[in-house]
């Protein structure tokens, strides 16, 4: 094991993903349920710093849910991943794996995926003269977490969750006005099997500029990853590992109230509407955490990949 060799990539990808969430999103625009944004990638850095990728990488925005994924044998014959990832009105989830032979003690190999929708509207304040607008959002959702990896040999596999709000008046949104990670959970050796469900509330001002911003543009994000990274493990050490995240979640508005210069409540002087009809939802049903469904095929998937392993190491002996 090589315990400095571990935090290098752990570090590097999971401030990355967690990023994603905190970045301005690309392209957004109103609309309660807007997009999904998904992606994957393979690469392996040397100890000089140069990143090859021989599986590719691609991020997809895409104007509603969808799907994307990949099965390769990148990096040598010693290594087989697969990936995807998944977004939708309602969740997403994201999923890796991999088996093969650690042969490089000077290289990190890393597989992951990201799978998160985004939810958007705008409001337009059409009568009424409001200083600022009190705007309280509430999360209620749920995430289940499996992630495994050999013990003895240094292969990191992790998952997590990721949620954000953006509000700012129409076509400034630049920065997440509120950001969480809700968990991570990693393993370097043995399995973890989580479950957790979670409510977040928070309350934000908006003003309106004495009248000069009449649109806010509001925007729910959230990302479930996966990631595998193999951390120069001893030569020849084989590993089969994997990671799942799978969320679901219910981002909502529970109050929206407007005040004068005063810091009166004169919300109901004010008529307002969003572009594509949100409402305003006081409280919402309970979620429970999610038993990940396609958990086995992910399982069959691997043990897929390893048998076509063997079987190329196999047919190369025989020669």
């Amino acid at each position: 094991m090589h315990p400095t060799a571990r935090v290098l990539p752990r570090a590097r990808l999971a401030g990355a993903i967690a990023a994603l969430a905190l970045t301005t999103p690309v392209g957004a625009q109103p609309g309660f349920f807007q997009s999904s944004v998904l992606s994957y990638a393979a690469y392996r850095t040397n100890g000089a710093g140069t990143i090859s990728r021989p599986c590719g990488s691609t991020y997809v925005a895409l104007n509603g849910p969808g799907t994307a994924g990949q099965s390769c044998q990148g990096f040598g014959a010693s290594f087989d991943w697969l990936a995807d990832a998944t977004a939708g009105a309602t969740g997403a989830h994201a999923r890796v794996g991999g088996t093969g032979l650690s042969t490089s003690p000077t290289g990190y190999a890393t597989w992951g995926a990201v799978g998160g929708p985004r939810w958007a509207d705008r409001l337009s304040i059409t009568s009424g003269n409001p200083a600022s607008i009190g705007i309280t959002v509430a999360w209620d959702g749920a995430m289940g977490v499996d992630v495994a990896a050999p013990p003895g040999v240094d292969v990191v596999s992790s998952a997590q969750l990721a949620y954000g709000f953006f509000a700012a008046p129409a076509g400034q949104i630049n920065t997440a006005t509120y950001a969480q990670v809700l968990k991570m959970a990693t393993d370097d050796g043995g399995g973890l099997h989580q479950r957790t469900s979670f409510h977040d509330v928070q309350s934000f001002t908006l003003y309106t500029g004495g009248g000069a911003y009449l649109d806010f543009d509001f925007l729910l994000t959230m990302q479930a990853s996966a990631l595998l990274t193999e951390n120069s493990g001893p030569p020849g050490s084989s590993f089969d590992a994997s990671a799942f995240a799978d969320a679901t979640q219910l981002g909502r508005i529970t109050s929206l109230t407007f005040y004068d210069g005063f810091g009166q409540d004169i919300t109901s002087s004010v008529q307002y509407s969003f572009l594509n009809g949100t409402l305003i939802y006081p409280s919402a049903p309970a979620t429970t955490a999610p038993e990940p469904a396609t958990w086995a095929s992910l399982g069959t998937g691997l043990l897929a990949l390893a048998v076509r392993r063997r079987r190329r190491a196999s047919a190369s002996t025989t020669r």
